[in-house]
């Protein structure tokens, strides 16, 4: 015993500064005399008793213990109290008292971690768990298994499920000691049901004075919540990006702040154009101030507004939409911005104004054929007392002919019509003389226009195109597209001008032209052109004929003609300088092989 005490004395000297600086900071201050009283103690101690296990001898090993007792008892609890306790009582109860304050700063600062809702690790240099909040627990289902001093991996072991999970926070603790800074990063757990949690992870190593690892913290976000936040606006912008329909945002000022990829389609506008300016500058002038107050009225009370607007794009083509306007409110309610959702329209309004056309006209061109042939009726009916007069006959023979070429026009556009808008493979094509078909069709419209009594002149400049020249096609189809053109130009030509059928052929195309002197296309008209059942003239003044000025049809003749040319591989162009300024038609047809 007193040789253990005798090292005891020796390491409380030489380690006396250590454990000065250890107690007080840094600076040994007032303990130095208790440490040199101490040191003199012992070794007092261990002196005394060795000499009294001298002097008192044949003792046995029970008997030695009871006499040290004793003289601890006797002599050195005394000596403490009075030469150590009672000098350094002060400074035991100050020690005490900081050792107190220490443990409740621990406490308090474990209760503040523990509250944490971010995850919170504590690793030593080996990767052992030491401490680990509630919030770091509960991804990994660990708030039933003692963590204390076990690693990723042996943690791993005890829930299968999230072994993987570990392991990578394993290999990625690993990383961050060997760069020597912290890392950041997202790292993703998951979970047994539902979608995995996902964390926004810091860790900070620490390191000893020699290098070698000491610890790791490490603090997770958990981000899962605002990271579908983010997805569910990154899909809602995409949506915006790529809807069909324009998106313009404004302020509470209506200056612009946000449109989408469609309002510069439809409009005409860059986004670079608008932005910050009032959405007046798409107005086409056609709203009453009413219109406008309703509007302002309905949105600054917070309600949404239904209408249809007329607008005008950038280079002044007028076009419709159907808007829906609404205010947008912030978390706290109040209205921050409005939103325009515009859908065009125009072709919608075309369509129905063209339906409605449609229905005028068709009743009139079938109500004509229908007075006809009630005529034919009442000839038949008389023509029994004059059978032996042919020109009778010859008469009621023309008339029904014409009825059936009127039913047939009719007839024939239909067909038309819905064959080259059905799906499915196209009838094989043949090889057809373009030339004599194209003469055939001239001679018939003059024929034609002669009994309209009309005095146009037909100027034909074919002799460019190679008369043999073949184009691979529906022969019936491609007669009906040049006689749709043809019969146009005559049509909106007046008695007096001239229509001049010209052609050629350009490397692999042949090229029929179609230029007439007549009233032309207005530009805002010259798109419309194309679109089924529009016709230039007012039906309200309908008059059936092919050829007759201004006369009548079922307006699908350019249409037809138009699909007929894309179903061969061809185009169609209509130009116009303007109004009364004349119009040509260029047709483009693939040369088809020689036989």
């Amino acid at each position: 015993m007193e040789d253990v005490r005798a090292v005891l004395a020796c390491g409380i000297i030489g380690g006396m500064g250590e454990r000065e600086k250890a107690v007080v900071g840094g600076s040994p201050g007032p303990w130095r005399p208790l440490f040199i009283i101490l040191a003199t103690v012992f070794a007092a101690e261990a002196f005394f008793m060795f000499l009294l296990h001298k002097v008192i001898t044949g003792l046995t090993e029970t008997q030695e213990m009871a006499l040290d007792a004793t003289f601890e008892t006797l002599v050195i609890a005394p000596v403490l109290f009075f030469v150590v306790y009672r000098p350094f009582k002060k400074q035991f109860e100050e020690l005490h008292t900081a050792a107190a304050a220490q443990q409740e700063s621990e406490q308090r600062l474990e209760t503040l971690v523990n509250a944490m809702p971010e995850a919170v690790y504590f690793k030593d240099g080996a990767g052992r768990w030491l401490f680990v909040n509630p919030a770091g627990l509960k991804p990994f289902q660990l708030e039933n298994i003692d963590y204390r001093g076990k690693t990723d991996a042996e943690l791993g072991e005890m829930v299968p499920f999230h072994r993987e999970a570990l392991l990578y926070c394993q290999r990625t603790d690993a990383n961050t000691w060997d760069v020597g800074r912290p890392s950041y990063a997202e790292e993703a757990i998951p979970q047994p049901s539902g979608p995995p949690v996902i964390f926004d992870t810091a860790k900070l190593p620490l390191f000893n004075p020699d290098g070698s690892r000491k610890g790791l913290i490490v603090m997770g976000t958990d981000i899962t919540e605002s990271r579908k936040t983010e997805e569910e606006r990154f899909r809602l912008a995409i949506a915006v990006e790529q809807a069909a329909d324009a998106i313009m945002i404004t302020d509470l000022d209506g200056a612009i702040q946000y449109v989408n990829p469609a309002f510069e389609r439809i409009t005409g506008y860059a986004k670079s154009e608008v932005i910050g300016k009032n959405p007046r500058l798409l107005s086409g002038k056609k709203q009453t101030p009413e219109t406008y107050r309703a509007m302002w009225t309905a949105l600054l009370r917070g309600e949404t507004w239904n209408g249809r607007l007329v607008n005008r794009t950038k280079n002044g083509e007028l076009f419709e939409v159907e808007a829906t306007l609404s205010p947008i409110r912030s978390a706290a309610g109040t209205i921050t911005n409005f939103v325009a959702v515009e859908r065009d329209v125009t072709r919608e309004v075309l369509l129905t104004n063209a339906r409605e056309y449609f229905t005028t006209v068709t009743s009139h061109e079938l109500y004509t054929p229908l007075t006809k042939l009630k005529m034919i009726k009442v000839y038949l009916g008389n023509l029994r007392p004059f059978l032996s007069d042919e020109s009778k006959l010859d008469e009621a023979g023309a008339l029904l002919s014409n009825v059936y070429a009127e039913f047939e026009r009719i007839i024939t556009a239909t067909t038309f019509f819905t064959t080259l808008n059905s799906p499915g493979p196209k009838e094989p094509f043949r090889p057809v003389y373009l030339f004599p078909e194209f003469m055939e069709v001239i001679e018939a419209a003059s024929d034609a226009a002669m009994r309209e009594k009309r005095k146009v002149v037909l100027d034909v400049q074919l002799d460019p195109l190679p008369k043999d020249v073949v184009v691979s096609g529906d022969r019936d189809m491609l007669e009906r597209c040049l006689k749709e053109i043809l019969s146009n130009a005559i049509k909106y030509t007046p008695d007096g001008g001239s229509v001049r059928i010209s052609g050629k052929v350009e490397g692999d195309k042949i090229v029929l032209e179609v230029k007439d002197t007549g009233i032309g296309i207005p530009e805002e008209k010259r798109k419309m052109a194309f679109e089924p059942f529009f016709s230039f003239e007012n039906p309200g003044y309908h008059s059936t004929g092919l050829y007759k000025f201004k006369g009548g049809g079922l307006g699908l003749g350019l249409t037809i003609a138009l699909m007929i040319l894309e179903y061969h591989g061809g185009t169609l162009a209509i130009e116009s300088p303007g109004e009364k300024m004349g119009t040509t038609a260029t047709i483009r047809l693939p040369l088809g092989k020689m036989i």
